[in-house]
């Protein structure tokens, strides 16, 4: 065999060679590839579906409900004046008589009103009158009387019980919100309630 075949030959092996190692080098290639495109579509459909799942899984432990609020107060009309008063205040109307009770009968409430502008009302000539005719009328005791902020108060005693009588208007009528007391005890307690009872039409 000459020399030229023999390296003819050896040529066509290293070609051989070469091109099988290009062939091998090219299916890593594209093995590495298609298996780079299975990882990276892995974790795309674990946060795709797994997260998914986990975030409705919060959500769904998450339930909105409507708590209903308890009503604190309850409303009455009087003459026109929309009056707020506690839950626990008993409202009775009897041959137009408004008496209200709570539920202890710690307090006696009635309801009384004038045709009567509320300033005039509160004027000192009209008051000196109205409280002759207060302490004569009713066996009503007048310790002190004083003009607040949006009310008028007179404090005193009927038929020897703590009593308190809160006057609030306008141009056309003056309310007159009569409250005895049990005790001192009920007095203390509750005579807060019934200014803010008689006041609140302002609300």
């Amino acid at each position: 065999m000459s020399n030229k075949n023999k390296t003819k030959k050896e040529d066509v092996i290293v070609s051989s060679v070469i091109e099988k190692e290009k062939k091998d080098h090219k299916n890593l290639v594209i093995i590495l590839l298609v298996l780079v495109i299975l990882v990276l579509l892995l974790v795309l459909s674990y946060f795709v579906f797994f997260k998914e799942e986990k975030a409705s899984g919060k959500c769904s432990d998450v339930e909105i409900k409507e708590v209903e609020v308890e009503p604190k107060y309850q409303y009455i009309n009087y003459q026109g004046f929309k009056l707020k008063m506690p839950l626990e205040w008993d409202f009775v109307s009897l041959d137009n008589v408004y008496e209200i009770s709570d539920s202890d009968s710690k307090i006696h409430i009635e309801l009384d009103y004038l045709e009567e502008d509320y300033n005039k009302f509160i004027e000192k000539d009209y008051q000196k009158t109205y409280l002759e005719d207060l302490q004569t009328s009713d066996d009503i005791t007048i310790n002190s009387s004083e003009e607040k902020d949006n009310y008028y108060i007179f404090e005193g005693t009927k038929d020897s019980y703590d009593y308190i009588l809160v006057a609030v208007g306008n141009e056309n009528k003056t309310i007159l919100v009569n409250a005895i007391f049990q005790d001192k005890v009920s007095y203390n307690n509750y005579s807060k309630d019934v200014i803010n009872f008689a006041t609140s039409y302002k609300n």
